[in-house]
């Protein structure tokens, strides 16, 4: 299925300021828009009462399918991507001082390894990585063409990662075995709905609550469409799903790019809504999350906030991994409409009881750029269309709030005359319902001739503080493959390390929409609920089959490896038939994720006979380990 975006332009002029100017102006403007947010409160209107769900199991998904094959080889109805999508683009246009509250990424000069051994100084290793949904796979299932770009998106859980892509949904287990293969309208059927295809998808596992939470927006023949929302029975995927359609839709008006975010109060929902005539603006909703969690389960009373038109490409709804005050603040955060530069908030916090309030547009400021370039390949081909420069994906962790979003910059990383795409990655950091920069960086090749353009990138960080950045890349010489960087939690501030490789482009890629060669229009990086530490991505590359050697897109999906722990010294020493023998050790690098993880820290001691053994975690420099050995133990 193709798909195509609106495009949209708006100038306007901003006066420069002098660099102390502009910092001062940071602090000032976020504190007084929240000062005055909080006066001026909006409660939600109601959307809808909610209801029961429409409960279904991955089995009869696949047994729909089974049937839709059988319908589209007899010529009953029509291949799925035969049906068009439209998509809202936009731009915002503007100047802003050059490095303004700037703290640049390390200059990342083309030049590639690969990724770190266990043990390095690399913040990540590669670990389990295998091929996900491809377009061939696609075709295969369903016939026709297949659908593009395929929003690329993937979770990971305790036992599986589930591959949600704009065609079809793959589930897995972890050592990439494909448990699961089924189309995308099959996946999200509700009886009545979709109306149309669904597209534009989104997963995401929530460790809070252990559950998983998907959502798609359906097509309606051009306006009035809804999102679906579908949350998983349990931690198994492969179990039930009970859905819900959240009916986020207006007459006369196409909603697009449906973002999704949970924490432990509320499920939060955000698109932007084009109206057939007038402009277009954000809207977003909320429900609570008890009662999709209920022994009996059904959703409650949907509230909605709409013309928002400072956040109308796309309002994306935080996914918060922390614990949550029941009158905590859920954030909602979009790129400026009105500039190259700084990112704007809602904070929407709920009542004890009752209906909740969101708060007025509130700014951080950051540091200026240019409109996103569209990346070469090689072949002659055309260059991949990046889209523009919205916020992809918001996750909170520890306290703080990190996202991406596709940026134009020049060689040195900064504003001015861009000539190549970057992801830019900030860390934002919540007090109450104000946001503030706690710093900000950009992957960007500095290679001066034919440079690697790097986009659709997301973002995690563990437990242990470490991030990764997942993302594709291309360049006039290299096929657009798929790409991670990270960063250790003790690395210089708006820094990350080498980028590295994990699939390589292995062709051209061109499927031209309206002059565009889309590709994305997203990407996701997860954390790992068992033990806080690997974090996963899926990424599009440009793949290669003997029955389509060019212009096919495939996906990978890999696990990135914290770095391991090394060991300085083992104080302790034991004889057969010793109990309680303590063992000190340290070094660098100990981690355990706490309570309410399965995997903790553990150590290995040589030998047979060694019994009761308690590991304790004491710092991440620092753990003990106490035991009994047996009188006829063979120590090693």
């Amino acid at each position: 299925m193709v798909e195509k975006r609106h495009s949209y332009r708006q100038t306007y002029t901003r006066r420069a300021a002098p660099l102390i100017a502009g910092l001062l102006f940071v602090v000032g403007s976020c504190l007084t828009a929240a000062a005055r947010s909080e006066e001026n409160r909006i409660p939600g209107q109601v959307l809808q009462k909610g209801g029961a769900p429409f409960t279904d199991t991955v089995r009869q998904m696949e047994l729909r399918d089974v049937q839709l094959r059988r319908d589209i080889a007899a010529g009953l109805r029509p291949d799925l991507s035969q049906a068009g999508v439209t998509r809202y683009r936009w731009r915002s246009e503007g100047t802003r001082p050059d490095g303004a509250v700037f703290m640049p990424a390390a200059k990342l000069n083309g030049v590639r390894g690969t990724l770190g051994s266990p043990g390095s100084d690399a913040p990540q290793s590669l670990g389990t990585n295998f091929a996900g949904i491809s377009q061939q796979d696609q075709i295969n299932e369903f016939g026709g063409t297949s659908f593009w770009p395929p929003d690329t998106m993937g979770a990971v859980g305790p036992n599986h990662f589930v591959e949600m892509l704009r065609g079809s949904v793959a589930i897995f287990d972890k050592s990439g075995t494909r448990l699961s293969h089924v189309s995308l309208n099959s996946f999200f059927t509700t009886g009545s709905y979709p109306r149309g295809n669904c597209f534009s998808p989104r997963v995401i596992y929530d460790r809070r609550s252990g559950r998983w939470f998907a959502i798609a927006l359906e097509t309606n023949g051009g306006a009035a469409n809804h999102i679906i929302l579908a949350v998983s029975a349990s931690n198994d995927p492969t179990g039930t799903w009970r859905k819900y359609v959240i009916s986020i839709g207006e007459s006369n008006t196409w909603t697009d790019e449906a973002m999704l975010g949970t924490d432990d109060n509320g499920v939060y929902f955000g698109a932007t809504m084009v109206p057939s005539g007038g402009s277009a603006f954000g809207k977003v909703a909320a429900t609570r999350k008890a009662s999709l969690l209920a022994a009996s389960p059904s959703l409650s009373t949907v509230y909605y906030w709409r013309n928002i038109t400072d956040m109308k490409a796309t309002p994306c709804p935080v996914h918060n991994q922390d614990a949550v005050d029941p009158q905590g603040f859920a954030f909602f955060l979009a790129s400026a409409t009105t500039g190259y530069a700084d990112v704007k908030y809602r904070s929407l916090q709920w009542a004890l009881s009752g209906v909740p309030t969101l708060s007025l547009t509130s700014t951080v400021l950051t540091s200026a750029y240019g409109a996103p370039v569209n990346a070469p390949q090689p072949d002659g081909a055309a260059a991949i269309d990046v889209g523009d420069d919205r916020v992809l994906m918001a996750v909170q962790r520890a306290g703080n709030i990190w996202i991406t979003r596709n940026v134009g910059v020049t060689a040195s990383g900064g504003s001015g005359t861009v000539d190549r795409t970057a992801v830019e990655w900030l860390q934002l950091t919540p007090a109450g319902s104000a946001l503030t920069l706690a710093q900000q960086g950009r992957v960007y090749d500095g290679a001066a001739q034919n440079p690697m353009f790097y986009y659709y990138g997301s973002i995690m960080v563990s437990g242990q503080g470490h991030v990764a950045l997942g993302f594709s890349g291309s360049s006039a010489t290299t096929y657009a493959g798929a790409y991670t960087c990270g960063r250790l939690a003790t690395d210089p501030a708006g820094t990350m390390q080498a980028v590295m490789e994990i699939k390589a482009g292995e062709a051209a890629y061109e499927r031209l929409v309206s002059g565009r060669n889309r590709w994305g229009n997203y990407s996701y990086t997860s954390l790992d609920p068992n033990d806080d530490m690997s974090i996963w991505t899926v990424q599009e590359f440009a793949d290669s089959t003997d029955a389509n050697p060019t212009n096919v897109w495939g996906t990978w999906i890999a696990r990135l490896l914290a770095p391991a722990p090394t060991i300085t010294s083992a104080a302790g020493s034991a004889v057969q038939g010793t109990t309680g023998v303590v063992l000190n050790i340290t070094g660098t690098r100990f981690f355990d994720p706490g309570a309410g993880f399965p995997n903790h820290i553990n150590v290995v001691i040589s030998g047979d006979g060694i019994n009761n053994k308690v590991v304790t975690y004491n710092s991440p420099t620092s753990v003990t380990v106490r035991f009994d050995v047996d009188l006829d133990a063979t120590i090693g």
